[in-house]
């Protein structure tokens, strides 16, 4: 079992205010020794790749690739978190992830999913070491005791 200290964590959000919340509660919850972050779907499968993680903390809608001061980083796609759970499910053996989401319905235009669809849908298909998803709304509220009970589930 790895000691929080030794953890290696994936921050996957693009919000900047949003991105704070989240890494202070990780920070003060896991004392984890590294908290790498990305903030789009290329970015995360970037970082996957490259490194092992133990824990990946996951934004549902996400632009494609990261804003530049070139260029746009691109619409933010309804089902990016699902497509980059699904790629650590596939390439990352021990990863564990949640999802931190605002949004309370995804689509992609052909497809539209509720929140409790998608949480449905996320446990049946990633299996044990998908740990739950955490609705966010705002900096403080409920989604902080939400987040650190499955925190508090992360095998470490």
């Amino acid at each position: 079992m790895l000691t929080s200290s030794k953890m290696n964590v994936l921050l996957i959000e693009d919000d900047d205010y949003k991105l704070k919340a989240l890494y202070e509660l990780l920070e003060s919850e896991l004392h984890p020794s590294k908290i790498s972050i990305a903030k789009s779907l290329n970015g995360a499968i970037k970082a996957i790749s490259k490194s092992n993680f133990d824990l990946a903390i996951v934004d549902m809608s996400l632009p494609t690739y990261e804003l530049a001061l070139d260029r746009q980083g691109g619409s933010p796609e309804g089902f990016a978190g699902e497509d980059i759970l699904r790629f650590i499910e596939a390439e990352s053996g021990k990863t564990q992830m949640i999802v931190v989401t605002q949004l309370s319905e995804f689509s992609d235009g052909s497809i539209t999913k509720s929140l409790d669809e998608l949480r449905i849908s996320l446990k049946t298909d990633l299996g044990e070491r998908y740990l739950g998803l955490v609705y966010y709304s705002g900096r403080h509220g409920a989604w902080r005791d939400a987040l650190k009970l499955l925190l508090s589930e992360v095998k470490r």
